[in-house]
C-alpha cells in the first residue's frame, strides 16, 4: 500500500474536477467508483484508489519538520506552513503483489491532485515534494506507459557528515524492501550515486527482488558493489548498504 498527504492551503476542493482532471490526464475514468462529499474509493484495473480530504492540517507540525528534509526546493517548509488542509491519497493491491501497478496509479492520482489549484505540495517518503518536480516526473508515464518514476516514489535523502556523505532511500519499505544506503567521500558527486540508488530501486521494485547480505551488484559484469546489511545511518532499522568504489 501506498500513502501520501496533499497539501492543500484550505479546505475547498471540488471532487468531480479532480475525477475529470484525472480521465483528460490519464484517460482514466473513475466510473467504478463510490464517492461521498469529499471522499472517493474507486476500482481501477483491480486496484483501490481511496481519496480523501481532511479539513485540517497535519498535525502538531510534522509535514513542516519533514519538508526540512528536501534540499532541491528552497522553500519547501515556508510554503509547507501555509498548508491547512490535506487530501489524503492512498493505493492498494487485491491479492497478489502488482507494485508497479499500484506505483503508477498512485503516482497518476497524486500527480492530478498537484496540479489543481491551491495545492502546495506532496508529504510522503519523509519528506515535502514541490508540486512542479513531482509533476514533471509522473509525465514519463505520458510518453512512457510503463515508465517507473522512481524520483517520485522514494526520496533519496543525503546526510553530510565530516569525512563522508550518507545517500539513502526512503520509501522502499511500502513495497516490503530493505532500505538502502551509500557511504561516498566527501569529493564523490552525488547526483551519481543517487542515479545508481535510482537504478538499483527501479530494478528491486519491479521484479520485487530482495537484496541479500554478501551479495554483489553491478552495471557490467566486471562490477562488483558489495552489499552488507547492517543498522541504518539515515534511516532507522537495517539497512542494506551498498559500497561505493
Amino acid at each position: 500500500m501506498l500513502l501520501g498527504f496533499v497539501l492543500r492551503e484550505n479546505a475547498e476542493w471540488d471532487l468531480q474536477q479532480f475525477t475529470t482532471a484525472f480521465r483528460e490526464e490519464w484517460g482514466i475514468a473513475l466510473d467504478d467508483s463510490e464517492a461521498k462529499g469529499t471522499t472517493l474509493v474507486a476500482t481501477v484495473g483491480g486496484l483501490m484508489l481511496a481519496v480523501s480530504l481532511m479539513e485540517a492540517p497535519i498535525p502538531v507540525g510534522e509535514a513542516e519538520f519533514y519538508a526540512q528534509a528536501n534540499y532541491l526546493w528552497e522553500e519547501a517548509v515556508e510554503v509547507t506552513k501555509r498548508h491547512r488542509a490535506h487530501i489524503l491519497v492512498t493505493v492498494k493491491s487485491w491479492g497478489e503483489r502488482q507494485d508497479v501497478a499500484v506505483a503508477q496509479l498512485f503516482v497518476k492520482a497524486a500527480s492530478t491532485l498537484l496540479g489543481q489549484p491551491t495545492s502546495l505540495g506532496l508529504y510522503a517518503n519523509g519528506t515535502v515534494y514541490e508540486p512542479e518536480f513531482y509533476r514533471d516526473f509522473a509525465s514519463m508515464m505520458h510518453d512512457e506507459p510503463e515508465a517507473l518514476p522512481v524520483m517520485d516514489l522514494l526520496w533519496f535523502g543525503i546526510l553530510k557528515r565530516e569525512n563522508d556523505n550518507v545517500i539513502y532511500t526512503y520509501g522502499l519499505r511500502a513495497f516490503g524492501l530493505e532500505e538502502m544506503e551509500v557511504l561516498a567521500g566527501k569529493d564523490v558527486d552525488l547526483n551519481e550515486v543517487r542515479m545508481l540508488l535510482c537504478n538499483v530501486a527501479d530494478y528491486v521494485i519491479r521484479g520485487h527482488v530482495e537484496l541479500h547480505d554478501g551479495e554483489t551488484l553491478g552495471y557490467t559484469e566486471e562490477q562488483k558493489l558489495r552489499i552488507t546489511l547492517s543498522e541504518g545511518i539515515g534511516v532507522d532499522g537495517k539497512t542494506l548498504k551498498i559500497a561505493w568504489e
